[in-house]
């Protein structure tokens, strides 16, 4: 993706400032968190993100929990935004990221589907 290691150094100072300029950086890690119900979680390797009108969602390398896709509304844009930020963020540096869903199919963004798409409750990655 990147021709060089200097290019792509840049790319990750810019990456590290748009979310410390967020402010959802606390002690070498990114974390965005939200207190709704928790009911999975895991590790996921992003290698798509997509944006549409209704949802935010990243696919995933592997399921987790037989889910690959993790998707949050966009109803509320700036959360929304910051999710979009720390996955992009990740998939960038190349890092894996820490997805904390709810497993109920009823809180679901819209398009989400209910057999392989689950609503992000929290998003993060460390060192």
């Amino acid at each position: 993706m990147f021709k060089s290691n200097h290019l792509r150094s840049k790319v990750a100072w810019v990456l590290c400032i748009l979310v410390l300029s967020l402010g959802i950086v606390g002690a070498g890690e990114v974390v965005l968190l939200n207190t709704s119900a928790l009911a999975g979680s895991g590790s996921c390797t992003p290698v798509g993100v997509m944006t549409y009108p209704e949802r935010v969602h990243v696919q995933c390398s592997s399921a987790i929990s037989g889910i690959t896709y993790f998707a949050v509304s966009t109803a509320d844009p700036a959360h929304a935004a910051r999710v979009l930020n720390v996955i992009t963020a990740a998939q960038a540096l190349g890092r894996t990221v820490y997805l904390q869903f709810d497993d109920n199919t009823a809180s679901n963004p819209s398009g989400c589907q209910t057999g392989d798409c689950r609503l992000i409750t929290a998003v993060g990655f460390g060192q």
